[in-house]
Order: structure tokens, then sequence, then C-alpha cells
């Protein structure tokens, strides 16, 4: 067995642990989500639990949908001027990062 062949299963194996791990805390997040709707409906009047509910899931849904159009693209696109991504918006221009892009995205 040569380096070259050890190399490139220790790559094989790093890839698939830091994805399982992406996944995993990115549903521990979703889990926190529920956690902290629980908490608040706990905290209002029960006619309130079902617009706290709303409000939550709407939260997550619209937070989600903006980070894919825009906060992806300012956060980690190509910079201007040292300040503001300005590629990377809805998944567009991303060459050669796709791969991990969408996996990232998901966390």
């Amino acid at each position: 067995m040569n380096s070259t062949s050890i190399e490139f299963q220790f790559a094989d194996h790093a890839h698939a642990i830091n994805t399982s791990w992406v996944l995993i805390s990115s549903a521990m997040k979703f889990l926190m989500q529920a956690g902290f709707s629980l908490v608040e409906a706990g905290s209002v009047r029960v006619k309130n639990n079902s617009n706290i509910l709303i409000k939550n899931l709407c939260d997550a849904s619209v937070g989600a949908i903006m980070w894919y159009l825009l906060g992806e693209g300012f956060a980690y696109g190509k910079d201007a001027g040292g300040f503001i991504g300005t590629s990377k918006f809805a998944g567009t221009n991303l060459g050669d990062e796709a791969d991990g892009y969408y996996l990232q995205w998901v966390f």
C-alpha cells in the first residue's frame, strides 16, 4: 500500500465525517427551534398558542428563504472592497463550489 492511497482513504473518511457532523448539527438547530416554540407557547395564554407556533414556523421559513436568496451571497460571495459579497446569490455563480454549497446552506 502506498502513501497516496492512504491519503485518499483518509480524505474520503474526513469528507463523510464532516458531512455527518453538519447534518447532525443542522437537525439539532431545527430541534432547538421546536423547543423555543414550546417555551414561548408555555409562556402565553392558551388562546395565543396558535399565533406563537405560526410565528415560529414563519420565522424559520422566511429566514431560510432569505438566507438562500441574499445571505449566502453577502456572507460568502466574492467581496467588493472587503465589505460585502457580490456573488452566490440564490445559488448562482457557484462554479466548483457547488458540492459543499448546499450542505453548508442547510446548516
